[in-house]
């Protein structure tokens, strides 16, 4: 995968920098990246997103993006089908499930407060539902997070973290 600073325009590097190279799409076409993403500004050592030319890319990891809906959540937010042993190790599978689609359920609500029409789009699974269907589920979830982060970087509503080869977007914090 290419860096950011192949990716996203940066303040101070001249155009022939920003450029990524062309590629041959799987259509035949033509394509290239270059100037197509928004611009950053450095404030400290967090980027913060201006509007730029469109379309533009941005690297979002759901779980971190999560965290900023419950910011009073310890070290992490207990929502990976494969992790509920670890999460819930004296549990038996039936219970793991069950508090699985809770903390799933509190996920669609607060998606639902920013963008109207999650939970019909995404109805919780039954709680009988097992393997992959979870699995299906999660990533659905997690795909939906990361429209809600896209969405947010459009109303320069996120912040990058990392350096000038490499970000991380989430969304800032509201107030």
């Amino acid at each position: 995968m290419a860096g950011a600073s192949q990716i996203l325009k940066f303040p101070g590097r001249s155009a022939r920098n920003n450029a990524r190279p062309t590629r041959q799409a799987k259509s035949g076409r033509a394509t290239s990246a270059t100037n197509c993403a928004p611009t950053l500004k450095r404030r400290a050592t967090i980027w913060t997103i201006e509007r730029g030319p469109l379309p533009g890319l941005i690297e979002v990891y759901p779980h971190p993006a999560l965290l900023a809906f419950f910011a009073n959540e310890p070290k992490r937010l207990e929502y990976k089908v494969a992790k509920t042993l670890t999460y819930w190790p004296g549990a038996t599978a039936a219970d793991r499930r069950q508090r699985l689609l809770k903390v799933w359920a509190r996920i669609v609500a607060a998606l639902e407060s920013e963008i109207a029409g999650v939970a019909a789009a995404i109805p919780l699974p039954a709680g009988s539902t097992v393997g992959r269907a979870l699995k299906a589920y999660e990533d659905r979830l997690d795909a939906v997070v990361c429209a809600w982060c896209a969405i947010r970087a459009l109303q320069g509503r996120v912040k990058a973290y990392g350096n000038d080869v490499s970000a991380i977007w989430i969304p800032a914090a509201e107030g």
